[in-house]
């Protein structure tokens, strides 16, 4: 194959398809690693990973930007059409959710600034969010490997997902609520903790976001989860 083969619309094109898979993955594995350090450092009262991922911050910018210059190389010099430009203008609005998620996992290890195992006032609220979390990054993981897949997952079965986030999202936040109350001097810690259930729940969200991408990619259908 010559030089100039090489680099002919066609195969050329499906390098960058293959770039711009890449970079999603590469992002989205990255994430998923952030998330999980988000939610052990609240469960394991450690401060020190609230700085390592706010480094991570930076990378996510770069590695972002990155999957944004290959989409948009593959939409100017290709000008694609059908699945091929749904599947390059969805991986940009994935981009922004999966950014979003790992700027959640800094604000959820950021957390454990502010509490205090050691009075064990909010242990099993803690415990409950960490069970939250897990949730939240089995649903993140689940989305992005359905995208790079272009699968589509049963909404029906994503729509109970969705509110089981929501109900135990309400409940901890009902507890911590009674706790404060009777304990004013907790309101600090109580309303840290009430973030860090927001942000877990922002992640089960966003999840939901790219299972509808995907859904979109593969059918051209546009469908909520709701």
């Amino acid at each position: 194959m010559t030089q100039k083969e090489k680099f002919g619309g066609t195969i050329r094109f499906k390098e960058l398809m293959i770039e711009l898979t890449g970079h999603v993955s590469k992002i989205s594995k990255l994430v998923a690693k952030m998330i999980d350090k988000g939610v052990k450092a609240l469960l394991e009262d450690d401060e020190k990973a609230y700085k390592k991922l706010q480094r991570d911050i930076s990378k996510i910018h770069t590695m972002f930007n990155d999957l944004d210059s290959s989409a948009m190389n593959s939409l100017a010099l290709h000008q694609p059409f059908a699945s091929d430009l749904r599947y390059i203008i969805s991986s940009i609005k994935i981009g922004h959710e999966i950014h979003r998620c790992a700027h959640d996992a800094v604000h959820i290890a950021r957390s454990s600034e502010f509490v205090d195992r050691e009075k064990k006032m909010f242990n099993g609220s803690i415990a409950d969010i960490g069970a939250l979390g897990q949730l939240a990054l089995n649903m993140f993981k689940e989305s992005t490997i359905a995208f790079l897949d272009k699968k589509v997952l049963d909404f029906n079965d994503w729509k109970k997902l969705d509110d089981e986030v929501d109900d135990k999202h309400d409940e901890i936040i009902q507890d911590i609520g009674l706790i404060m109350e009777k304990h004013p001097d907790f309101v600090r810690a109580g309303v840290s903790l009430i973030l860090a259930t927001r942000y877990i729940e922002r992640i089960a969200d966003h999840a939901c976001n790219i299972v509808e991408e995907s859904k979109y990619v593969v059918t051209s259908e546009r469908e909520k989860i709701e």
